[in-house]
Formats: structure tokens, C-alpha cells, sequence
């Protein structure tokens, strides 16, 4: 898990601890236009009943916790959509329909621009019954990079987007580069930005069980490059499949590249090329998407990470390579720099050349073992706890 699923269910799993019997869960139909209530564990179960069955099912958490002045926040998140099938499948999680009350907090956790219909339903209940309304905001990326998407979803993400700023009582942007392209968002399209406020997300994800040896072709004890995060055309991962070519055309050895996560978008000719070019001579696998305790395994036995992403949010692997004392290869551009500062390296995102140069430098042990220890002497980790404070103590404070 990783992304904005990783920062939801964080989030969730602490307002659920936290708060006890104060905390509801909901999903959202698009169909009725209707929430309803389901349990913290369901929700959970249903994900991986969805999964399993390859189903999509739109889940929006939400939550409520009183804190002063006696409001309740609620807290929603949602993910991709076939409603028919989760209530057809799961009847026995639906209660009754949600409540919402008069000066109640919306907070979405997750993302709104996959369902028109899911932010003009929660619009309605704003403005129809005065409730104040806070959501994260992860990205303006289809905006200004619409190329790195599906056809369409850039013209959705926008119509999404000025819905939620335009109705927002608080937005709470995950790094400063977030932060300045939603305010370049508001500026091209001429609307006032409500407050705005930064959090960072946390490093030390939830784990259940002990670490887990993912299917890797590796000798024992071989050195290995691991690349985590969603396979897809903004992520960059074909720049490392060049990189590895060009190695082998010059004759320079450099040690395996693992990439891991799921398949996400505009990848089939990247995805169709990495597992059938026969020349990569186990230089460069890729894993699929893999498990929490597979992750942490990755972590802690590679030599160091890289991550050429063109655009991030925030860049998540990044902080978590950095918590794992693992040295960082880093794309230079947006919200990366703002993670580790001097104790990541970086590359141009655009330069093969550049970047093979690193991954030659991080190679020679003595180089490596001295970002290890600078990394160990100065990196301060986030943790989620953390992460949540913040979140808890900006809607306490609306």
C-alpha cells in the first residue's frame, strides 16, 4: 500500500484508535446519492473482499469525533467505483443511512476527482445543512501535466478541483509544491483560495507481520537497486530501463534494479517491454504490486533506492527509504527536495546519463557506507502519530 491509499488508512486507523466509540465509517452510493455506514474492520475487509474479487468499490471513511466547542468532524475518504457491486455483495456491513447534523465537519481524505457525482453530493450536504468542509489535497498534476494521464481525466480533475476549492472551509496541502500549484490553480482560474495549511505525511507505516521475501531473482547476498511506487508513465520508471540499457551497451556493471508496485497508467509498451527484452540480463526486474512485509523487506536489503518520478505530490519511497537509513537517488524536480534536503542525491529526470553517473557513484561501497551514516547522524523521522497531530489540531482549530 502506498500513495493516498498509504495516508488514509494512516490517518483512519488512528482516528479509530483515538477516538473509540466516537468513530463511523461510510461509503457513498453515486447511484442513490446516499452514504451509509459500515464498520472501521469491514471497511478494511471489504477492500480486500473487492480485491480479491476484482471488484472496483468507491470507500469513503468517515468519521466523527467530538472535540471542543462540541463539533464532530467528519472524515471522508474514497476510492473507484462500482456501488452496485459492493451493496449486492456486502448487505450485512449497511446500516442505516448516515447521519449528518447542522455545523458538522466534512474532512475527505481521500480523492474526489474519480466521481463527479460523490463532490456534488457532498457540496449539496454542505451547503443544504451548514456544514464546513476540509479535504487533502495531494496534487494539481492533471492540470499542468495532463499528458502524464488518461485521455479526459485532466478536464474531470479540473472540474473536480474548482469544486472542492470553491467550497472548501480548509485545505490541507501535503508539501509546499502542492501548495503553489494550487494557488497557481486558483490564480489561472480567477477563484479566492480558502486557507490553506501543510502537513507532512508520516514514514513508519502500519505493519502487521514479520517482513516477507518477495519472488526476486537474486543470488544470495546480491547487491540490489530497488524502485518503489506505482508503475506508470509519470513515475519514469522506462528512464531506469534506459539507463540500464545504456549500461550494457558500454559495458559498465552496475548492480540489479527492482522496480515494485502496482501497474497504474499509460505503461502497456513499458510493462510489455520489461518482461520481454532478453537482453536485460537480470539487470532490471520488475515485481508487480507487493505487500506491506514484502516492502519492508525490499528496504531493508537494498543497497539504496532511486526514484526518477517527472512530478510528485509529496514522494512517499523517498521519505520511507530515508526511515529505512537507506540512501535516496532522487528526480530533482517538485515536492522531492523538500523530504531529505542534502541527505538525498539528485538527478535530472530527463538525463539517462546523469542518472546512470549516480548509480555508478552509490556503487563504490566506501561512497554508500558514508551516506549511510550521514543519513543515520541527521535524519529526523516523521512518524504518522505525527502526521495525525497535525490533522487533528488544524480542524480543531476551524
Amino acid at each position: 500500500m502506498t500513495g493516498i491509499p498509504r495516508v488514509v488508512y494512516e490517518l483512519a486507523t488512528r482516528f479509530n484508535a483515538n477516538n473509540g466509540s466516537m468513530i463511523g465509517f461510510f461509503v457513498h452510493n453515486e447511484e442513490q446519492h446516499k452514504c451509509y455506514e459500515v464498520t472501521f474492520d469491514n471497511l478494511y475487509d471489504n477492500v480486500s473482499f473487492i480485491k480479491n474479487n476484482k471488484c472496483e468499490v468507491n470507500l469513503i471513511f468517515k468519521l466523527f469525533n467530538k472535540i471542543k466547542n462540541s463539533k464532530i468532524i467528519k472524515k471522508i475518504n474514497s476510492r473507484k467505483i462500482t456501488h452496485s457491486q459492493l451493496i449486492a455483495n456486502l448487505p450485512q456491513h449497511f446500516n442505516a443511512t448516515a447521519p449528518f447534523s447542522k455545523n458538522d465537519i466534512i474532512f475527505i481524505m481521500g480523492s474526489t476527482w474519480d466521481c463527479t457525482t460523490k463532490i456534488h453530493d457532498l457540496v449539496s450536504l454542505k451547503h443544504n445543512l451548514d456544514l464546513k468542509y476540509v479535504q487533502i489535497i495531494y496534487d494539481v498534476i492533471p492540470t499542468f501535466h495532463p499528458q502524464l494521464f488518461g485521455p479526459g481525466f485532466a478536464s474531470q480533475f479540473d472540474s473536480c478541483m474548482f469544486e472542492s476549492i470553491v467550497n472548501a472551509d480548509l485545505l490541507l496541502c501535503i508539501s509546499e509544491a502542492t501548495k503553489q500549484e494550487l494557488l497557481k490553480f486558483c490564480t489561472i482560474t480567477r477563484i479566492k483560495s480558502p486557507p490553506i495549511k501543510i502537513i507532512r505525511c508520516g514514514e513508519d507505516y502500519t505493519q502487521h507481520s514479520a517482513p516477507v521475501i518477495p519472488k526476486i531473482n537474486l543470488v544470495e547476498n546480491e547487491p540490489f537497486i530497488l524502485c518503489l511506487g506505482t508503475l506508470e508513465g509519470r513515475k519514469n520508471q522506462n528512464l531506469l530501463y534506459y539507463v540500464v540499457k545504456e549500461a550494457l551497451y558500454k559495458g559498465i556493471d552496475i548492480p540489479k534494479i527492482v522496480i515494485a508496485g502496482r501497474a497504474g497508467w499509460l505503461v502497456q509498451d513499458l510493462s510489455y517491454i520489461l518482461k520481454n527484452d532478453n537482453m536485460l540480463y537480470d539487470k532490471l526486474q520488475y515485481l508487480g504490486e507487493v505487500t506491506d512485509e514484502e516492502k519492508t523487506w525490499l528496504y531493508q536489503n537494498c543497497s539504496f533506492t532511486i526514484y526518477p518520478s517527472v512530478f510528485e505530490g509529496w514522494g512517499l519511497p523517498v521519505a520511507e527509504s530515508l526511515y529505512y537509513g537507506k540512501p535516496c537517488l532522487s528526480s530533482s524536480i517538485s515536492s522531492m527536495p523538500e523530504i531529505g534536503g542534502n541527505l538525498v542525491d539528485y538527478f535530472s529526470p530527463f538525463d539517462t546519463g546523469e542518472c546512470l553517473r549516480k548509480i555508478i557513484e552509490y556503487s563504490k561501497p566506501d561512497v554508500l557506507a558514508k551516506q549511510v551514516e550521514k543519513i543515520k547522524l541527521s535524519y529526523k523521522p516523521f512518524s504518522w502519530d505525527q502526521t495525525f497531530k497535525q490533522v487533528e489540531g488544524y480542524i480543531n482549530d476551524l
